[in-house]
């Protein structure tokens, strides 16, 4: 089905959520692997949306939301980071997570 199809509001969120959960799996890879935006995103399109596994098949994603997701943790990173780091406790600084 393409993006233009229209799609219930059930199917539209769990696009979306499979979508933010595959930002999530990316963003591992990009660290990981050392990829760029554009191929970690093109790895999923090709290879992760739709795909079935054991415990069944993920919904096709959003390419459009999966770069948008991908490119602003990248672009705010740093930020990101220090939200982070100022919120965790002592025993748990960023780099013990990291």
């Amino acid at each position: 089905m393409s993006q233009s199809e229209q799609v219930s509001g059930n199917e539209k969120r769990k696009i979306r959520s499979t979508t933010r959960l595959y930002a999530i799996q990316a963003l591992f890879q990009m660290e990981q692997l050392g990829l760029s935006t554009d191929e970690v995103v093109e790895e999923f399109v090709v290879h992760r949306f739709g795909e079935e596994y054991e415990e069944g098949q993920l919904s096709d994603g959003d390419e459009a939301l999966l770069k948008s997701i991908v490119e602003a943790a990248v672009n705010y990173q740093a930020h990101i980071d220090q939200l982070t780091d100022r919120a965790l406790v002592k025993k748990w600084p960023i780099a013990r997570i990291d």
